[in-house]
């Protein structure tokens, strides 16, 4: 009767003590191709842009794949990083680093937006320049 209650205590805890498989239900939502190899990536706190740093060149692509923008940088950054949520005031920025050398070189951005003005009324010369202010904290 011992041996019983003993066996079947040793079978409760082993069944017990098991580890439990955790299931993940995932999907691949994008897949596209740089072109350049690819050292290191970021994306935006947003989640609409993706950084990808490749030796000498930041590309800055949207979150469907399409190439933005990019711009040259030096090629020996190894590491990228991005911050940035107005918000919280935080303004953007990219953080490039090389762990090797213990360089780190910050660059903030942002996106120059194109306004279609074509038919609008206007006044003054056509070719003016005009310069936009955003007041993004006037309650």
């Amino acid at each position: 009767m011992k041996s019983r209650i003993i066996t079947l205590a040793i079978i409760l805890y082993i069944s017990l003590a098991s580890t439990v498989q955790a299931k993940i239900d995932w999907e691949i939502i994008n897949s596209f191709k740089v072109g350049t190899p690819t050292l290191d990536i970021a994306i935006s706190f947003d989640g609409k842009y993706i950084f990808v740093l490749s030796p000498g060149k930041v590309q800055v692509f949207s979150n469907k794949g399409e190439l933005e923008d990019s711009f040259q940088v030096d090629e020996t950054m190894t590491n990228i990083s991005v911050a940035g949520f107005d918000k919280a005031g935080i303004g953007n920025r990219i953080v490039l680093s090389n762990r090797q050398k213990g360089e780190v070189l910050q660059i903030t951005y942002s996106f120059i937006v194109s306004i279609d003005t074509q038919g609008s009324p206007f006044l003054g010369l056509a070719k003016s320049p005009v310069s936009l202010v955003v007041f993004s904290d006037f309650q």
